[in-house]
């Protein structure tokens, strides 16, 4: 019989540590010893998703020699018994791994690794990675065991995300650099392929009777003046960069359909929708069963983007609560409006529609009174002494932050201070 007692205790030392260490590798490491301590093993590993290379990355490992802790950097994430784990959901107990068939990797027999137990770390519907434990002997763990473990996969789930999500906004962050490099250099190469075209036409103009010449070359003119790099076709870089890139590195299906999508776009507006689809895709890979559906269109004044996975929902699903926080402050700050979507297949998801006629958002947008927070903003002023200065109350002042935020399309001061 589990001892109830010393559990709580060793769980409640665990919670302790989780509410005041400000590492997250000493929590990892003490979430490990705890799972151990709790099925009174010494062999274990803890290692969390890397989605960008569908490997895992050793958080922790106790008992486990030098080669396996590097090997374990080079496993899929739906590699062997392990996979299965991860890719179900599901703790995968196995009583002896030397005779398991499922086992292909070798360095587990060169270990004599014998009992095994596998918790995949989840937080919602998304699979953040795994705890194993490993016994020398063979061992059936039982389900009270495996419920300890998964206890423990609880605790620390949060903790786990907070290091994936921080690594997927890094990530972010340089592949979009990239992509607006990319983008840029095609704006550029296509007004050049034009500008090019023109003078070619100026040329032979020049070289054809004088009749109607001046008008012919004043024509010439304007359309090189109307010659820039301001408008890109972003469907190929959306087709290479979020859904080829998503698919491969997840294993899941994505369905891109942009076939009533603008042929180009404002440059500086692709650069947010980029970042919008991207979030929305890896949100829904993350959460699916195996398929995505990502569709772009386009009517009149209004473009719009429209994600659906194969989760199970009912109709009554609000959708709309499944967005990532950032959506929506990023839609608000494009002037667009959030909707709940169902596609042609009957998958649910999220639909959001945006004006085409966009620009940058600049303080022009403001009103005087908005215009001066922002300016007691970038002097560093508090919001106390700027609801003073102005003569309003904290919670006017809050509506006109509220407002600022939104028409400049940000979330911080730090953001809305590098408008003026």
């Amino acid at each position: 019989m589990p001892d109830h007692s010393r559990n709580f205790r060793i769980l409640r030392r665990l919670a302790h540590l989780l509410r005041y260490a400000g590492d997250a590798n000493t929590v990892l490491s003490a979430a490990l010893d705890t799972a151990l301590e709790l099925v009174d093993a010494h062999i274990g590993a803890l290692s969390y998703a890397d989605l960008s290379t569908q490997r895992y990355v050793l958080a922790a490992s106790r008992g486990l020699s030098d080669a396996y802790v590097k090997g374990v950097t080079t496993w899929s994430l739906h590699e062997g018994l392990a996979g299965q784990a991860f890719g179900l959901r599901e703790p995968l107990t196995v009583t002896d791994l030397s005779a398991s068939r499922e086992v292909p990797r070798s360095i587990v027999r060169e270990e004599d690794l014998r009992g095994y137990v596998c918790v995949p770390l989840l937080r919602g519907q998304r699979r953040l990675g795994i705890i194993e434990v490993f016994d020398k002997e063979p061992r059936t763990f039982t389900v009270s065991e495996v419920e300890s473990i998964e206890l423990v996969a609880g605790f620390v789930s949060s903790v786990v995300e907070s290091i994936l999500m921080v690594d997927e906004l890094r990530f972010l962050r340089e592949e979009r650099a990239q992509v607006l490099r990319q983008w840029t250099t095609q704006a550029l190469t296509a007004a050049d392929t034009q500008r090019r075209e023109v003078a070619r036409r100026l040329r032979e103009e020049a070289e054809q009777p004088d009749e109607g010449l001046a008008d012919r070359l004043r024509k010439l003119a304007s359309e090189l003046e109307q010659t820039t790099a301001e408008w890109v076709d972003m469907v190929p870089l959306i087709r290479e960069a979020i859904t080829e890139r998503f698919a491969e590195h997840s294993g899941k299906q994505i369905h891109f359909d942009a076939a009533e999508w603008p042929t180009s776009l404002p440059l500086e507006l692709t650069s947010r929708l980029y970042l919008l689809m991207s979030t929305l895709v890896q949100s829904a890979v993350l959460a699916c069963e195996s398929t995505v559906n990502l569709q772009l269109g386009g009517r009149g004044d209004q473009i719009w983007i429209q994600v659906c996975d194969d989760r199970p929902r009912s109709p009554s699903t609000d959708t709309l609560s499944e967005l990532p926080p950032e959506t929506a402050v990023t839609v608000r700050g494009l002037s667009g409006t959030l909707e709940q979507g169902v596609d042609s297949t009957g998958y649910r998801g999220i639909r959001i529609v945006l004006p085409i006629s966009l620009t940058q958002p600049t303080v022009q947008s403001l009103t005087p009174r908005e215009r001066r927070v922002l300016e007691g903003l970038t002097l560093g002023t508090s919001n106390r002494e700027i609801a003073a200065k102005l003569g309003i109350s904290p919670k006017t002042l809050q509506n006109h932050l509220t407002a600022i935020y939104r028409k400049l399309g940000v979330t911080s001061r730090t953001q809305a201070v590098q408008f003026l």
